[in-house]
């Protein structure tokens, strides 16, 4: 280890000691990738793709609800604890109404196929590729032959029923089968502008809002990268002595932890600064917009936005510059990969690796294709930590030619 990293270790040491988190400061320049996005997830009709932020963070690990982990000073000790947060216990809430009446034109999503329902944005769309055998007789009898299908329990009364999002506008049937029926009679009804009556159980998650308030109000809550956060962050943090807890993040962020910083607490606040100023995704934040009246129209826009970009991305390799990188990393993906499941994070480190690797593109121009192109930017938490991801990934690759052109002298024996 040469004189240069010892001196700079050692000066870290004293800045953790005077309040100043430095090794964490370092660890994110190090690491650009640890900033863990909270991205809209696509509007298919797979009840699945909902996020389950009612459930957050219970059934993970072996935490309880309302239950994180994490390290705290107590008498004079720094040492790991399990802390429940009533405000996160009481966040997820269901509300069940035993008489639920609709159309079967208002049903846009399923939990249950023989298909793969996230190749799919629309009811109408499976109709059109997946059903195709039991959509040709567009008559009363059709209608009615499809709705006969056993294995559609919602018309008979079975433990089938309806789910509902309060951040999202979906309305889904919670099937055990008889999906391509379903959709083939819904399909049908539609052109025949017959209404269909669906009677049953209606089972709404929702968020509470004042939870939701109290929680952000006594903690600042970021998003990172689980394998970072074990491998480096942790015990920055540790070194820091800061008071900490993390939950697992709920699918399809189970990559991703949320860290609990104390707001009355000196040290953490010092460390909520650092995740604020350095673009990581507030996660405390995201949730209070969720738990709003409006979420759900507030985000479909962006899911829009986020379908028209994945349905241009065939279109992307024939671009030049940073549109074409990106394209070509998404076709790779793609080849074993749904657009609909891909994890974009992961398409523009390789796309930002490349660009700024091999290339030596400049930070601007790989964050504006990015945030044009990458379906998986498309809302102003993902647009902030993106922009610090970029400008992270572009100082990481100007300190490695720095160090390339200027290496270390050699350690005197």
């Amino acid at each position: 280890m040469s004189f240069r990293t010892l001196a700079a270790k050692f000066l870290e040491t004293v800045k953790d000691d005077l309040g100043i988190p430095a090794r964490l400061r370092k660890v994110i320049a190090d690491t650009p990738g640890i900033r863990m996005r909270v991205d809209d997830t696509a509007a298919v009709i797979a009840s699945s793709s909902v996020v389950r932020w009612h459930e957050w963070p219970h059934g993970q690990g072996s935490e309880k609800r309302g239950e994180v982990r994490g390290w705290r000073t107590s008498g004079g000790h720094y040492q790991s604890e399990h802390r429940h947060i009533p405000a996160l216990a009481r966040l997820g809430k269901t509300e069940t109404s035993a008489g639920f009446n609709c159309d079967i034109g208002d049903v846009t999503g399923l939990s249950a196929s023989k298909s793969e329902l996230y190749r799919f944005f629309s009811m109408q769309q499976m109709a059109e590729q997946a059903c195709q055998p039991f959509i040709r007789d567009v008559s009363q009898e059709g209608l009615a032959q499809n709705l006969r299908w056993p294995e559609i329990g919602i018309v008979r009364g079975s433990s089938d029923f309806l789910l509902q999002y309060s951040w999202d506008d979906g309305l889904c049937l919670a099937n055990s089968g008889g999906s391509h029926h379903f959709v083939a009679a819904r399909h049908i009804a539609g052109q025949l502008q017959q209404p269909v009556a669906l009677q049953g159980r209606l089972v709404r998650h929702g968020l509470d809002a004042e939870a939701a308030a109290q929680l952000n109000d006594q903690y600042a809550i970021y998003a990172i990268a689980k394998d970072a956060f074990f491998a480096e962050a942790l015990d920055a943090l540790r070194d820091f002595r800061a008071t900490h807890y993390w939950a697992d993040l709920p699918q399809p962020y189970d990559n991703g932890l949320a860290i609990f910083l104390p707001r009355d607490e000196a040290r953490s606040r010092k460390v909520a600064e650092v995740f604020a100023s350095e673009g990581f995704t507030n996660v405390g934040d995201v949730v209070v917009e969720l738990a709003s009246q409006g979420a759900a129209a507030e985000r479909r826009p962006r899911q829009d936005e986020m379908r028209l970009r994945i349905e241009a991305l065939p279109e992307l390799e024939a671009k030049a510059g940073v549109a074409h990188l990106f394209g070509k990393h998404a076709a790779a993906r793609l080849r074993n990969e749904l657009a609909t499941q891909v994890d974009w994070q992961a398409v523009e480190q390789a796309t930002m690796d490349e660009a700024f690797g091999v290339h030596r593109l400049d930070a601007q121009s790989v964050y504006d294709a990015l945030a044009r192109h990458s379906p998986g930017a498309t809302s102003g938490h993902a647009l902030n930590t993106l922009r610090a991801t970029v400008d992270g990934y572009a100082r990481l690759h100007e300190r490695k030619l720095a160090k390339q052109a200027t290496p270390d002298a050699p350690t005197p024996d």
